[in-house]
């Protein structure tokens, strides 16, 4: 399932901004969390579609670390103007969740839950 959504085999990054554009209320929103080489085009589907991007937050396992996604949120019939929030770290020097992943994943500790 990772790999038909990573590298869009099956649906677009077109296609989802076009259902987006049609079942979202003027003022709705659309997140997307995709890798950093498609942001650019994200930007641009978006805008072709109707919905401004609206902020943007780059996804990084670790301080130091290049990141490996971005989260983009988008408003359908925003003015323009982008916020670009500080980078997601999700683990810190010493392998535990940072607050920040705490408070978007919850108390979840994969190492623990796994069967």
């Amino acid at each position: 399932a990772a790999l038909l959504a990573r590298h869009e085999v099956t649906c677009r990054m077109e296609d989802v901004m076009c259902a987006a554009e049609k079942l979202l209320r003027f003022g709705g929103r659309v997140c997307i969390c995709h890798r950093p080489e498609r942001l650019t085009d994200a930007i641009v589907e978006m805008r072709r579609h109707g919905l401004e991007p609206k902020r943007l937050r780059f996804v990084a396992h670790t301080a130091g670390k290049t990141p490996r996604l971005f989260l983009l949120e988008g408003k359908k019939g925003g003015k323009s103007g982008l916020i670009a929030e500080p980078t997601l770290y999700l683990k810190d020097e010493n392998g535990q969740y940072t607050p920040d992943a705490v408070h978007m994943y919850g108390a979840y500790n994969h190492e623990e839950n796994r069967p």
